[in-house]
């Protein structure tokens, strides 16, 4: 559900955008990342695949698998994290994949993608 300036809210069901809904259990991560101008939400689907849905302000909704598009470490399913660090303008994603590794993906303003292994 989100809100505008107007007070009102709307519902929108955000599992239609993508090609894969997120997995039973999986953890789910939403944040906004004002120096990409856009809104997020992170999840890992039924493949362990991380999924995210990006909105910029009067854009649709957009859906990327990370997975397909970095190549990290596949995901557990388990409990993800999603920020922005203002700092460094970055947005990063932390999860833990299916060996037990923290991982973290970071996106800097440029829109270059980073894998860190924190193990």
């Amino acid at each position: 559900m989100t809100s505008q300036k107007s007070g009102f809210w709307t519902l929108s069901n955000l599992t239609l955008l993508g090609n894969q809904q997120p997995a039973g259990g999986s953890g789910l991560a939403s944040f906004d990342w004002p120096q990409g101008d856009q809104r997020l939400v992170i999840f890992t689907d039924k493949n362990n695949h991380l999924q995210e849905l990006s909105q910029q302000p009067l854009v649709q909704w957009k859906a990327i698998d990370l997975t397909v598009t970095m190549r990290p470490p596949a995901s557990s399913k388990g409990a993800l994290v999603g920020f922005t660090w203002t700092q460094q303008g970055s947005q990063q994603i932390i999860y833990l994949d299916t060996q037990g590794r923290l991982r973290e993906l970071s996106q800097a303003f440029n829109g270059h993608w980073k894998i860190a292994n924190w193990q």
